[in-house]
């Protein structure tokens, strides 16, 4: 991973379809500036943009909620929800998870 969860959880992305999405990589939208304005899926959908919930280390699953790193990683939230189908589960290319078999 080449960025903190201080840039990943602090940017969001519209796509050329105008979807919001919390990353350039992931491509779930959360609402359309074709349909809404910026500002209103900003304002309904924050949470989820910025992964609002993975800056308690608590809200954390797996390994990463007691990982030494949480304070600055919380992994590659693109890996996890193409992997899992979740963007709030563990990294699955994390080399610091017992759990993971690279």
């Amino acid at each position: 991973m080449d960025t903190s969860k201080f840039y990943c959880g602090g940017i969001i992305c519209v796509t050329i379809d105008g979807d919001v999405t919390p990353c350039s990589v992931i491509r779930k939208g959360f609402g359309n500036i074709h349909d809404l304005p910026l500002e209103n899926i900003i304002e309904q959908y924050r949470d989820e943009l910025l992964f609002a919930r993975l800056h308690d280390p608590a809200n954390m699953k797996g390994h990463c909620r007691s990982c030494e790193n949480n304070k600055v990683c919380w992994g590659c939230r693109a890996m996890a929800y193409y992997e899992n189908g979740d963007m709030l589960a563990p990294d699955p290319m994390c080399w610091n998870n017992p759990d993971n078999s690279l």
